[in-house]
């Protein structure tokens, strides 16, 4: 006849309770757990929206309309450069040039600065309506500053 002691029924169900815990921190996802779903299903959304599968190269390549634009890009691509050093050159980068979309292109920025007095009254309220949608003033510094984008 078995006899179940009090000892190892309070020990099994004390592994049986751990056990899951401890398979579930595996070094994929770390000791702080794994990611949630919605955070899978976003990465994965976005890696859908800007890689597209190569079945000649039998690997997943970059979408052609979301490549790095060739006038941003001035040698390979793979020049390892840090994240750093990236962000240093698309910001400089962006400093000089601006998004046309009536021309659906990027625009090099004037050196000079431009002269305000061939402009119509008109053109001149259109452009002081446009600067304030997309600054606003900083009291702290007294200047006026770009507002966040809303990304």
């Amino acid at each position: 006849m078995f006899r179940l002691s009090t000892a190892a029924l309070a020990a099994s169900l004390l592994m049986s309770g751990a056990l899951p815990q401890a398979w579930s921190q595996t070094a994929i996802n770390g000791a702080d757990g794994a990611k949630t779903r919605a955070q899978v299903v976003t990465e994965r959304d976005e890696w859908l929206r800007t890689h597209r599968w190569d079945p000649g190269l039998d690997d997943w390549v970059v979408k052609d309309e979301c490549k790095t634009p060739a006038m941003m890009c001035t040698q390979d691509e793979n020049r390892g450069e840090t994240r750093q050093q990236v962000r240093e050159a698309r910001d400089d980068w962006l400093r000089t040039h601006r998004w046309d979309p009536g021309a659906d292109e990027w625009m090099l920025l004037e050196a000079q600065p431009r002269d305000p007095g061939g402009l119509t009254r008109d053109q001149v309220h259109r452009e002081t309506l446009e600067f304030l949608r997309n600054h606003e003033w900083d009291d702290p510094s007294s200047s006026w500053k770009l507002k966040p984008s809303l990304r």
